[in-house]
């Protein structure tokens, strides 16, 4: 719209048009009311002429009142006002289809002072606005959202918990004596429906038959076999059924099937037919053909527990998919299963494929031992009140010279058109975050964090470079892919400038496993990728996934523990399963003092220990509720102990060894115990000896130690001999610690 009218009242003319929709507005309803009260009333008995005349009224009412409707009339936002309009009257319309139109316009004034320079004129404001929204306030549901940042005009839309970003161009700025404005138009369709699968016949247009070509996924004639349903998904408790129709279980009997599943072990189909019963099983370590690797083990007749009657019997305890199921009938020897012929029970849903765990094609085969981090975890009693933090799923806390996650990823995997995507949370303005080479290392692809911008560079090329903040303590999602010959980069649905790859593509990278998250071994590193921080930044990472699929354990986890939910304090945080630090200090003494603060999620677990079985050595641990001391010298053992109520409150409790002469005391807050012991039952540790926290290692469990498991919960302010050892100079960790951070209780 362009308005250009140097002589005409243009606010005035406004005004006028808006006096007159308000007075539309506001006499048009009670004139409406009293119509059709009279027309209602039995005491005015009415002509058919007069009947006729107030319905013309009526007509012309309803004619004005859709004139003024179509009146445009601008409205001037002065930077701390809105509008809010009322919702469509057909919001199942809205969801299916939207089209928003709107014109928008952005002033301009000028200057104040010489009038030589009066032609001169600036923006009116920054130029990053809120425009509009269209949504529910909750918006975590679908919405569409328009902003100005740096005066260009951005769309932001969310469709079906997918969000998208469509970047317009910069709004032109106009005086108010010639105004420009520019017009916006923006259409959602929303097919909330899948694609339809079926037959279609004398398809018209008009009275025309309407002819096509064949296309992908569309044929000509109408196979019965093309209708049917090759997948389905189950819940627990879910289940198909069908007669066997010529499937035997005499002779040689072959079965084949599809499966995806979130659990470990689960039968997923039986069968039984004249005293020979047949039953398909998948267990974590135990596999019936799968991937074409027969791994078949014969099961004890106690765990196979053959479906009832001769129905075949599909799920009932199984959760995931199951597809392409094969029963070579003799009338389909090569056909998989029809599933919609068979009988459902429960939540069953025929036609696709879901499960939360994806398949984990994407990593190479490694053992099947057991899992870094994982272990029987005490889980809290109800009753002490020790509880565990809430863990943030599929995360962990990075940080430190050599804290990382590696996944063995699959060199196909990696070379054809990688899609990696991840979220993280930091303080930190510059640390690693994901690294991948090729084996000499003359190729990368590098994702870090750089005075708080992201960065990703591939190869020799120039690295992009998100513009915006990121060591903010808030999660970010990061998305980045390679193409044949461009790499994306994308944070939080905002998309960087594309990078361009100009010495190779993406698909000759030769890009190597492991991808690393967090820090990069030194040995990894070639003099070209000096350039890059080495370290991890210090902060969590979650749901790595590769291709759109979560990669939920890692091949290796090299100190990067649990990352937990809510605020976080000082301090090193143990969560168990072995986990333990070591740390170097001079000199214990004859005489010494020993403090640190405690707060136990369990009651049981060692505290610290220094030495080693064969020397004098000092241990303090749990052991339901109490805090026990233990020294071992030449002259035998002495031990004490202080019973403390309350030690999992959520607060740090203080605890102090002292040694003077010949009396040894242990204190728990303000309550202790104290003994005599002899020079020689405890002579002192002298340098050469480590302090273990948290726990120790194996070969330190020795006879005389009356508990194994290591600790959980938080360590603060140690201090031998009024002097602190940091967590964070640690000569070794072990297993999940955390040396930055502890989880607030």
């Amino acid at each position: 719209m362009n308005v250009t009218a140097p002589d005409l009242n243009f606010d005035g003319f406004l005004d006028d048009v808006d006096k007159t929709v308000s007075n539309l507005t506001v006499f048009l309803p009670p004139l409406l009311e009293r119509l059709n009260r009279t027309e209602e009333s039995s005491l005015l008995p009415l002509s058919s002429n007069v009947t006729e005349s107030i319905k013309r009224v009526k007509e012309l009412i309803q004619q004005a009142r859709d004139a003024a409707n179509r009146i445009p009339v601008p409205v001037d936002f002065s930077g701390d006002g809105h509008v809010e309009l009322r919702s469509p009257t057909d919001l199942e319309d809205l969801k299916a289809y939207t089209n928003i139109a709107l014109s928008l316009q952005r002033p301009i004034t000028p200057i104040r002072g010489n009038r030589v320079r009066a032609r001169r004129q600036k923006p009116a404001g920054p130029g990053n606005m809120f425009v509009l929204y269209l949504g529910n306030k909750n918006s975590s549901k679908d919405y569409i959202g328009m902003a100005l940042r740096d005066n260009v005009l951005y769309c932001v839309y969310k469709l079906g918990g997918s969000e998208r970003q469509i970047k317009a161009s910069a709004i032109t700025e106009s005086s108010p004596e010639q105004a420009f404005f520019d017009r916006v138009n923006f259409r959602r369709d929303n097919i909330i429906n899948p694609p339809f699968k079926g037959c279609m016949t004398n398809i018209k247009l008009g009275s025309d038959i309407v002819k096509f070509e064949e296309e992908l996924g569309v044929g000509r004639g109408c196979s019965s076999q093309l209708l049917a349903i090759r997948e389905s998904t189950f819940s627990v408790g879910g289940s198909l059924s069908a007669l066997p129709r010529g499937f035997e279980l005499t002779g040689n009997v072959t079965v084949s099937l599809g499966f995806r599943s979130t659990q470990n072990e689960a039968v997923l189909l039986r069968n039984s037919q004249g005293g020979s019963s047949i039953v398909a099983c998948a267990f974590f370590r135990l596999e019936m053909r799968v991937d074409e690797e027969d791994m078949g083990q014969a099961q004890s007749p106690s765990s196979l527990v053959p479906a009832p009657g001769q129905d075949i019997l599909l799920g009932t305890a199984f959760q995931g998919c199951l597809t392409n199921l094969y029963m070579r009938r003799p009338n389909a020897l090569y056909q998989p299963e029809d599933l919609s012929a068979f009988n459902s029970s429960g939540d069953v849903f025929l036609g696709f494929c879901v499960a939360e765990r994806p398949p984990q094609a994407l990593l190479i085969k490694r053992d099947h031992g057991r899992s870094v981090g994982k272990g029987d975890v005490w889980q809290g009693d109800g009753v002490s009140g020790c509880s565990l933090p809430s863990p943030v799923k599929y995360a962990h806390h990075l940080g430190g010279p050599t804290s990382h996650l590696s996944y063995n990823i699959t060199p196909q995997v990696l070379n054809h058109r990688p899609h990696f995507s991840l979220a993280f949370r930091t303080r930190s303005a510059d640390g690693m975050l994901l690294f991948v080479c090729s084996k000499p290392g003359h190729s990368h692809v590098v994702l870090y964090l750089s005075k708080g911008n992201i960065k990703l560079a591939v190869g020799g090329n120039q690295p992009i470079v998100h513009k915006e903040k990121y060591n903010d303590d808030k999660w970010h999602k990061v998305m980045f892919s390679l193409e044949m010959n461009t790499f994306h980069l994308v944070v939080d649905d905002l998309r960087a400038m594309d990078g361009v790859l100009l010495s190779t593509n993406g698909s000759s990278l030769d890009l190597k496993p492991p991808v690393y998250l967090g820090s990069v071994p030194q040995s990894t590193y070639t003099e070209s990728q000096t350039i890059f921080p080495r370290e991890s930044l210090v902060g969590c990472v979650r749901n790595f996934k590769m291709n759109s699929q979560r990669i939920e354990e890692p091949s290796a986890n090299h100190r990067a523990p649990p990352c937990f939910n809510g605020n976080r304090e000082g301090g090193a945080y143990f969560s168990g399963n072995g986990g333990y630090v070591v740390l170097e200090y001079s000199n214990l003494g004859v005489g010494f003092h020993l403090e640190f603060e405690v707060q136990p999620r369990n009651l049981t677990g060692i505290l610290l220990h220094i030495g080693d079985p064969h020397r004098p050595h000092l241990t303090l641990f749990m052991q339901k509720g109490e805090v026990v001391l233990q020294l071992s010298g030449a002259a035998g053992e002495s031990s004490m102990s202080v019973a403390q109520r309350g030690l999992c409150d959520g607060l740090f409790h203080r605890v102090t060894v002292d040694r003077r002469n010949n009396h040894v005391q242990l204190a728990v807050d303000k309550k202790s115990e104290g003994t005599r012991v002899p020079n020689s039952t405890f002579f002192g540790i002298t340098a050469g000896h480590h302090l273990y926290a948290g726990g120790v290692p194996g070969t330190l469990q020795h006879k005389k130690l009356p508990i194994k498991s290591s600790f959980i919960g938080c360590i603060r302010n140690l201090r031998i001999n009024r002097k602190p050892l940091s967590f964070g100079e640690a000569s070794q960790v072990f297993g999940p610690v955390n040396l930055q951070e502890c989880p607030v209780s």
